[in-house]
């Protein structure tokens, strides 16, 4: 192995002066009983374990240095915590410089490393007692230097010794500017016991200079006593994490405070500040009486992870009060966690309480946070029964996507970063209300993976029953078998249309074991008379009462079933029975019977002005809906939308072209529905230049400033989309710029930029989103004319006026320069508030009503499906200019194209008031009610939302006495009152009235 100099991702080799001492951590090091390996950016070390010795270490002779130099060892990833690697002098009357972390570990020049002629530098590490060799550990570099970078340094201003009334300073040099101000930490190690001077846990810095940040604070009586003199096994360090990389500092002088604030030392071991933040956060929020201590559970699937299975202790490792050994929270490799590897897409733990019992909630520690296989689950859902055969679902809780996170709210939905490198993964307490009286509880996870660990969890028994206790009863009740092939419909109930074909989705859970799931599988419909089920192809299957339909084969544990739906449609008033049943093998599995209604879809005619659109209704889907043309403008749409780029065949090209011809002649406007830079970034493996670069690291992150060949190339791809689909309107779905703002400081491409144009990293940021969707814009632009059409209107998801996108946006730059239309990103689990105040919001900052907003019938969180009547009338009554859904998979029944048709029904005599009324404040005498009005000239429409199902009686001021007055979705004649209105609003419901002077 040759010598290598290797460079932490923070720091360039331009950073390194002549003052600067660089020793590579390489083969020409003394290696006492280590093996040494090497890896594309560090050398990894490991012990050779003996039977009278299990440490090693390597050494290595190190010049002068002098008291104003810092010592900063780089360390990579480590296999386990119990490496425990630690750095010393072993010269004559040396000593230790202390321990190392992953990332940079910066000590301030110890008097015994003060010798003439130097001293001689060891890097040690553990091995494992009773095996052949120790945990890895890499290592990436050793320096010397006066001005240590990424290093949190601690300067006592006053006297030698750290006591209250000190003044400390804190500061942290870095090779650029920072997006995010950073703060700093003090935890006592090697367990990472929370530490603070004063009132508060962390001190944020402040930008004194470029790419420099301070704080100064002084030491008071809120600081933990603690005395350096008396108390050995702890050595404070100050921490930051700057951009993923922790930079650790350990403090020089001796510390002898005295304020009877006592030490927490309950907080569980830990290896770094994450796993220490988790395991306190775990502490806090299992206390209680846990109904589940020693209690066996019942897992389907059954976990299969092979390091965790062993011993066949599974049914107890989540119960046995115990988290993993493990410091650092890998706990798949730990035989007392518990995993799925492969099957964890949806699974069901089952808890027996043994009796009746007043449930407060669940609290599940699971492992997530990387950006690769170890993610956290996409949902949770918590079911309580009394007798172990019907279920009461009493909370559901889905994950958000990075740019839905301000909609977190720990109910609902959550949010948690996943962008850590492997294996940097976490163990989060998971909480999960259930707030119910049950014998039985069950848990549902659904994976976004195949893999899913957990080390421990609780069951909480309440001791209060709060407000809205055993409100799970009221939720229909399901059976919830432990085993086999389940399928059937999210709802209690299947609602067909009376004469319209619209989709029925089913949901799958495959509890099969792994002997079986090689099987054919199958599904079977039996209906009433007057159902009309079809084929993948839009054909109506032969008349019958039985219908059997495929579904996917799958040949392994874990490969996904998809979710299967089809088209059905009610010939009358039908109404009766419906079970719904898979089979595996030939065998039928569970049957699920449900009750079968039909519903009348109320005429609506067709829109001239509003844009109705499904945005993300796949073309491929269009074939296969009966009469999808007429279908359509009967659900209350009038645009199409198509999406060239998934295109890829000469067939699939020739169908599309017929698909679009067909329907221009049916006169619908086309949506061409791209994601670019998604599309460029598919070619990363083979063009990674097109990533942010940060020497010695590898990023996800494609590169604000790229323009190179693929950049050019995305952008004749989408001129030519253009001149293939000649659409009216364009919508853009880019995601990728999550992290830019994290990676670019460090990006050596980015860096030229900043330095070329003299911005900082904010506004360089800024000037790059604008620079992308200028080059969209112009291609969109150049394929207009070259196809002879009008430039189609623009839009781009989670766009809108009020916030910044990923610190690449800037709203009052990007409209109308680049956008024609703000599109707001409203996956908000039905709650018609939230639709209100943002449609509401955007309309006063843009004043007109280039708004067209992203709603979803289910996307992040299902919600009775009369929820989408309420939140289509909020979007439209507070200044949309129309609407459009995120998917057709979240329309999984009839019902949710139900009530869209039943709004526009509502308002569609009232189309020009809608665009052409001005949204005005209006409230009412019951303040728990949300009101809305619209106003034009002697005309409005006054919508009234009881959500929080209060008091149903209300009076409204109106900006005029009316002298007409119609319920709008009943179709009703009211009896004006002049300008006070008193209303009824039920509980739950909206009243819709148009007003006229």
């Amino acid at each position: 192995m040759k010598p290598q100099v290797f460079l932490f991702s923070l720091l360039s080799a331009a950073l390194v002066t002549a003052a600067d001492y660089v020793l590579p951590v390489s083969d020409k090091w003394k290696s006492y009983d280590i093996i040494q390996e090497s890896t594309p950016d560090a050398v990894r070390l490991r012990v050779k374990t003996n039977k009278n010795k299990f440490w090693g270490h390597i050494a290595h002779s190190f010049p002068k240095v002098t008291a104003d130099q810092y010592l900063q060892v780089v360390v990579g990833e480590m296999e386990s915590a119990t490496a425990n690697p630690q750095c010393g002098n072993a010269s004559r009357n040396g000593g230790a410089f202390g321990r190392l972390y992953t990332g940079y570990n910066t000590f301030k020049m110890p008097n015994h490393a003060l010798n003439r002629n130097g001293f001689v530098l060891t890097l040690a590490l553990n091995g494992i007692r009773n095996a052949d060799v120790g945990p890895w550990c890499d290592f990436k570099e050793v320096r010397a230097t006066k001005t240590p970078l990424n290093a949190p340094v601690v300067t006592l201003l006053e006297g030698d010794t750290v006591k209250v009334g000190s003044k400390l300073k804190i500061q942290l040099r870095l090779a650029k500017d920072l997006a995010i101000t950073p703060e700093v930490r003090f935890s006592l190690n090697p367990k990472f016991l929370p530490y603070q001077f004063n009132k508060d846990s962390s001190i944020k810095l402040k930008k004194v200079a470029p790419a420099t940040y301070e704080a100064t604070f002084t030491v008071d009586k809120n600081a933990i006593s603690f005395s350096s003199s008396k108390t050995k096994k702890y050595e404070i360090y100050a921490s930051a994490k700057i951009n993923l990389t922790n930079c650790y500092y350990k403090l020089p002088y001796p510390v002898e405070i005295s304020t009877g604030n006592l030490l927490d030392e309950s907080v569980l071991d830990a290896a770094n500040n994450q796993v220490r933040d988790d395991r306190k956060l775990w502490l806090e929020r299992s206390k209680g009486i846990n109904l589940i201590l020693n209690r066996k559970l019942l897992y389907a699937p059954k976990p299969e992870y092979v390091h965790t299975r062993k011993g066949d202790t599974d049914p107890s490792d989540l119960t046995n009060g115990k988290l993993s050994p493990r410091t650092d929270d890998r706990v798949w490799f730990e035989k007392s966690s518990v995993g799925w590897y492969n099957t964890g897409n949806d699974i069901y733990i089952r808890m027996d309480l043994g009796k009746v019992q007043s449930v407060d909630k669940l609290v599940i520690r699971l492992l997530g946070g990387t950006n690769g296989n170890f993610k956290f689950p996409k949902q949770f859902q918590a079911f309580v029964s009394k007798d172990g055969k019907i279920y009461h679902q009493a909370a559901s809780m889905e994950k958000l996507a990075p740019n839905e996170q301000d909609q977190c709210d720990w109910k609902n939905y959550y949010y948690l970063p996943e962008d850590a490198e492997h294996p940097n993964t976490r163990c989060y307490p998971f909480e999960i209300g259930v707030n119910a009286d049950a014998r039985f509880v069950i848990l549902n996870i659904k994976g976004t993976t195949g893999a899913v660990f957990s080390d421990e969890m609780v069951c909480l028994k309440a001791e209060k029953k709060s407000a809205g206790f055993n409100n799970a009863y009221q939720n229909p009740g399901i059976e919830i078998p432990m085993s086999g092939l389940i399928i059937r419909p999210r709802l209690q109930e299947i609602v067909l249309l009376n004469g319209i074909a619209a989709a029925q989705w089913l949901r799958v859970v495959d509890m099969r074991t792994a002997e079986n799931f090689h099987k054919d599988i199958d599904y079977v419909l039996e209906v009433p008379q007057g159902v009309t089920v079809y084929n993948a192809k839009g054909q109506p299957y032969p008349a019958s009462t039985k219908y059997v339909l495929p579904l996917n084969k799958i040949s392994k544990p874990g490969q996904r079933i998809h979710h299967p739906f089809f088209f059905i449609k009610a010939n009358g008033n039908v109404n009766g029975k419906i079970t719904i049943y898979a089979r595996s093998g030939g065998v039928d599995q569970f049957k699920t019977t449900l009750p079968l209604r039909t519903v009348t879809v109320p005429e609506v005619k067709p829109f001239k002005r509003l844009q109705l659109s499904l945005a993300w209704l796949s073309d491929a889907v269009i074939p296969m809906w009966p009469d999808y043309f007429n279908v359509w403008r009967k659900l209350g749409f009038n645009i199409v939308t198509m999406f060239p780029r998934n295109w890829t065949n000469k067939n699939m090209m020739a169908h599309r072209i017929k698909l679009m011809e067909q329907t221009r002649a049916a006169g619908y406007p086309i949506i061409m529905n791209d994601s670019p830079y998604h599309e460029m970034h598919r070619h990363v493996k083979k063009h990674p230049e097109i990533n942010c670069t940060i020497p010695g690291q590898k990023t996800l992150t494609l590169c604000p400033s790229y323009r190179g060949p693929l950049f050019k190339q995305e952008m004749e791809r989408i001129k030519k989309n253009v001149i293939l689909t000649k659409p009216d309107y364009v919508y853009w779905d880019i995601e990728t710029w999550t992290r830019a703002h994290s990676t670019a400081p460090h990006c050596t491409r980015c860096q030229e930029g900043m330095k070329r144009t003299g911005l900082s990293v904010n506004d360089y940021l800024l000037k790059m989103g604008d620079e992308t969707n200028a080059a969209l814009k112009k291609a969109v632009v150049d394929g207009a004319k070259e196809a002879g059409i009008p430039v189609p209107k623009i839009g781009s998801y989670a766009r809108e006026a009020f916030k910044r996108f990923y610190y690449i946006e800037d709203w009052k730059t990007s409209y109308p320069a680049y956008f024609d239309q703000a599109q707001p990103s409203l996956y908000v689990v039905g709650r018609a508030v939230d639709v209100h105040h943002r449609i509401l919001a955007n309309y006063k900052l843009m004043k007109n009503k280039d708004i067209m907003p992203y709603l979803t019938a289910g996307t992040y969180g299902e919600f009775e499906p009369h929820k989408v009547e309420q939140m289509v009338l909020e979007a439209l009554v507070n200044g949309a200019g129309g609407i459009t859904y995120f998917d057709f998979n979240s329309f999984d029944t009839p019902l949710d194209f139900y009530y869209h048709a039943k709004a526009m029904a509502a308002i569609q005599d009232h189309e020009d008031l809608i665009l052409d009324g001005i949204p005005q404040d209006i409230t009412g005498s019951n303040k728990k009610m949300v009101y809305s009005i619209t106003v034009k000239g002697n005309e409005a429409i006054l919508l009234i939302g009881n959500y929080d199902r209060a008091n149903p009686e209300t009076t409204v001021k109106l900006p005029f006495a009316p002298s007409v007055m119609k319920d709008l979705r009943e179709k009703k004649d009211l009896k004006p009152q002049g300008q006070n209105l008193k209303l009824n609003v039920p509980r739950g419901d909206i009243r819709l009235i148009y007003l006229k002077k």
